[in-house]
């Protein structure tokens, strides 16, 4: 307790707890595919732990507080985002187990090292952390990302820095190296999830869909205000039919998702239709009905942002290949196909919902029934004041807005010779403008093609490098101004800053809501077992993910011949202890098997990735050793990441 800064704390951090017993985010009893037996009773083992669980000896000491005891069932059902503020008392309750004794019990991963071995690492890694005037920066990956309580880790790990009050400063901070640009500029920045809108707005707010329908020029009405189609999501709607269509972008989703074998197979159904943009013939690309030839990064003109903020632009520096165009393109030729008469009529969605008939506000509007959404979401009058020969582009190829010496024939039968005005700068600038003003300002479009990228905001011309600290946010000293404080941060921004109050156990309406402005959350996480762990059929685990050559499903880096040389097949690397004991020598074929398929993978005991005894390590870019239909489609409910990172398995000689 002498560690933490109660300075900070107090003036900049409340505590806040949410429910336990919120599932593992996979199949739930009722969906359609379960009850027509699509899922196998070695399945169902797993699948079952969705709606309950035996509370184990291994986390009954951290789920007491809970109320929960060694045998107990614990009933799970859906829980969203819901929290609520609790007392720093509460807090310490949830503390309380967490001995060293206890976490050196529950996280040591290798049986080989001693107890006290690993509890001296413990003490010597928090010692690092508590020392007064040390700077500490946490870093991590996919590993915490990718679990079925990934949301939980990473407060956690945001938990300690508050409370040491080294967070959001020079030098010290929790920091997710999740960079991949689809990752963090296309979809969390962006709004293509399917519940976001740019600039953090979301799809089920009222007020977001008005401001969005507002800059967009359709009536309002029009936005669809149910947006929970994550990806596990769709490929079970999918299965289950309710999903029939579906358009594979920047990803390659039938490789990448766990539980492959049935997502493969409902998407193969006839009446399922898949398209998949690719440069490359990766798995989606085979499973897809058709398949549109792609540009890739640099035969376009784009942009991304990364985890650290950093906005960065490019143009367009090589034709694409073939008869490929870009994915921008080929969205905007779609909308050429759709008429207002087409797609603003009555339309109905879930749960006997519907959306509006709008086309009568859009005839008030200056719309016609024929006008095409092509007219009023790119071609409009704003789209074209951004001439295309602007001087920004000029000396560089822009296929969209020039069209291009391979002379494509477009998707009208026609020489494809472009669209006439600059449409990059027109979608780039549409969308800064949501979040300028808002704590999410982009710098113009141009000045992103004279700079090495930029941390958003960007206010007067100048970057944030530490957001949310009053010496280097405009925001944070903005907040900070306005609640008449003089405080060293500001944890600004609107969403769920007006919670419940209660205790570990839940909220209690009865004590109403407290505001929480400018204040960050310290929440209450407790260790729970995965759905699915080791057992006597099942004796191993089973961790995925990539290798130092191999990017993602290995489409462009298995086609580099240097690193197609070095690491040519995805192995099986096993502890040489575990393979001698399975009768497994070095560079054989063996089976690993889980409840929901099998791959043939060569053990590789030597070299690098060493795991530790009882732990099989088996990448996941290689397509031939198609790793995803062994692993576990678990998800964190809140995140809707898969947990890759563990499920269980048995490895047997081929």
């Amino acid at each position: 307790p002498e560690a933490i800064d109660w300075d900070f704390v107090k003036k900049h951090i409340v505590f806040c707890a949410s429910p336990v017993n919120m599932g593992y985010g996979m199949r739930r009893k009722g969906e359609k595919s379960l009850k027509e037996g699509k899922y196998t009773p070695a399945e169902m083992e797993t699948i079952n732990k969705e709606m309950e669980t035996i509370v184990s000896a291994k986390e009954a000491p951290a789920l007491k507080p809970y109320g929960y005891k060694e045998g107990e069932k614990m009933v799970h059902k859906p829980a969203g985002l819901k929290h609520w503020h609790i007392s720093f008392e509460e807090y310490k309750k949830f503390l309380e187990p967490y001995t060293l004794d206890y976490v050196a019990k529950i996280s040591k991963g290798d049986p080989n090292e001693s107890l006290d071995s690993f509890k001296k690492k413990l003490k010597a890694l928090a010692d690092l952390y508590i020392e007064k005037n040390r700077k500490v920066v946490s870093f991590w990956t996919m590993g915490m990302n990718q679990h079925t309580r990934g949301t939980w880790v990473n407060t956690l790990s945001y938990n300690v820095h508050f409370l040491l009050n080294k967070q959001a400063k020079p030098g010290s901070g929790a920091f997710s190296l999740t960079g991949q640009p689809s990752a963090c500029g296309t979809a969390r920045e962006v709004g293509t999830f399917c519940h976001r809108l740019p600039a953090d707005m979301m799809v089920k707010n009222p007020k977001h869909r008005k401001i969005v329908e507002n800059v967009w020029k359709v009536p309002e009405g029009t936005l669809n205000p149910v947006g929970n189609q994550h990806i596990m999501k769709i490929h079970r709607d999918i299965e289950d039919g309710v999903v029939k269509f579906a358009w594979v972008n920047v990803c390659n989703p039938y490789q990448d998702s766990a539980s492959a074998n049935h997502w493969i197979k409902a998407a193969r159904e006839m009446d399922n239709f898949i398209v998949c943009s690719d440069g490359y013939p990766g798995i989606s690309a085979k499973v897809a009905d058709l398949i549109l030839p792609s540009a890739m990064i640099y035969e376009k003109w784009g942009a991304y942002g990364n985890a650290e903020r950093r906005t960065q632009h490019w143009r367009q520096q090589v034709l694409p290949v073939g008869d490929a165009m870009s994915d921008t393109w080929q969205w905007v030729e779609l909308s050429k196909r759709f008429t207002v008469k087409d797609v603003w009529g009555e339309q109905p969605l879930r749960g006997g919902k519907k959306l509006p008939d709008v086309i009568a506000k859009a005839k008030a509007m200056g719309y016609n029934e024929n006008t095409t959404m092509y007219d009023i979401l790119f071609a409009n009058d704003r789209a074209k004041s951004y001439k295309m020969n602007d001087p920004i582009g000029a000396g560089y190829d822009d296929t969209e807005t020039m069209g291009d010496s391979r002379k494509v024939i477009g998707s009208d039968g026609k020489e494809w010779k472009g669209y006439g005005f600059f449409i990059h700068k027109y979608l780039f600038e549409e969308y800064a403008d949501f979040g300028r003003g808002h704590a999410h300002d982009l710098a113009p479009f141009d000045v992103y093609h004279k700079v090495r990228g930029l941390k958003w905001p960007v206010v007067d011309g100048k970057e944030t490098q530490w957001r949310f600290n009053v010496k280097y946010d405009p925001y944070a000293a903005k907040a900070n101004k306005k609640a008449g404080t003089n405080n060293s941060h500001a944890f600004y921004g609107p969403l769920a800053k007006n919670l419940l109050q209660g205790d570990l156990m839940g909220p209690d309406k009865s004590l109403g809501k407290k505001a929480l402005k400018n204040k960050a959350k310290i929440f209450a996480r407790p260790y729970m077992d995965p759905p699915e762990m080791p057992d006597s059929k099942y004796p191993l685990w089973l961790c995925t993910g990539r290798v130092l050559e191999h990017w993602h499903s290995g489409t462009m880096t298995m086609r580099v011949p240097e690193l197609y040389r070095a690491v040519p097949e995805a192995l099986c690397y096993m502890h040489p202890n575990n393979a001698k004991k399975l009768g497994l020598k070095q560079g054989e074929l063996a089976w690993v098997e889980s409840r929901r398929g099998k791959v043939k993978a060569r053990v590789e005991t030597r070299g690098r990735n060493r795991t530790p005894e009882g732990l099989v390590f088996v990448p996941w870019f290689d397509e031939k050793v198609f790793i995803n239909k062994v692993c576990l489609d678990a998800t964190c409910p809140m995140s809707k990441q898969t947990d890759f990172k563990k499920c269980a398995v048995k490895v047997y000689k081929a």
